[in-house]
């Protein structure tokens, strides 16, 4: 796959939301999707055939062109490339999908597995029994999500999407492309900058 340039990537994406040249992004992206797909069900351990990926690649561009090509209308260059950005939404698909079909693997819970080194250190926000932290309240998380889009780097954001919706470490790794262990050191500095964000209000 060649790598487009952001005039070449303002471009496809002109030719595909105005022009509804769809085929274009198919042709461009379909084995970046694939091997994306591929690669986040082995690293999530479940087992799939090669009609399966072919099939999820498929989903995947339809989500792309839903609702008048919305998710990809809402891509910012300003946040990386357009090829990060679709396979941000493969890895998302894919966890959706095994979520929908409820496979055995645990995509919520917290297992052995989760944690490096077995470590299971709890990563909610009620790890600390002396912290007045409330993280039900709404107002002080959405204050908090602004300050994070301010304040750190993009991925931070996903990451404590990931925390309050559940998300393992595993699944938060394949959407920033980084290490389980990366994500448990972000998840811990998340933690630190809300309490003080909290102390501090």
């Amino acid at each position: 796959m060649k790598k487009l340039t952001k005039d070449e990537e303002k471009q496809l994406l002109y030719n595909v939301i105005v022009l509804d040249n769809k085929e274009m992004i198919v042709q461009q992206y379909w084995r970046l999707v694939y091997d994306t797909v591929r690669r986040a069900f082995n690293r999530l351990n479940v087992e799939i055939c090669e009609q399966d990926i072919e099939d999820m690649t498929q989903e995947i561009f339809i989500r792309l062109f839903d609702d008048d090509c919305r998710r990809l209308k809402i891509f910012n260059p300003m946040y990386g490339c357009l090829s990060s950005w679709i396979v941000r939404i493969s890895s998302n698909a894919v966890i959706d999908c095994l979520r929908k079909k409820k496979d055995p693997i645990s995509l919520s819970g917290k297992n052995k597995t989760d944690y490096p080194d077995g470590d299971e250190t709890n990563d909610s926000f009620e790890t600390d029994s002396t912290s007045s932290l409330h993280v039900e309240d709404a107002i002080v998380l959405k204050e908090f999500k602004t300050y994070i889009k301010k304040q750190c780097p993009p991925h931070y954001l996903v990451v404590f999407d990931s925390m309050i919706s559940g998300r393992s470490a595993d699944e938060t790794a394949l959407l920033i492309k980084k290490s389980g262990n990366a994500v448990y050191i972000i998840r811990s500095r998340l933690i630190t900058l809300l309490k003080n964000f909290v102390d501090e209000s």
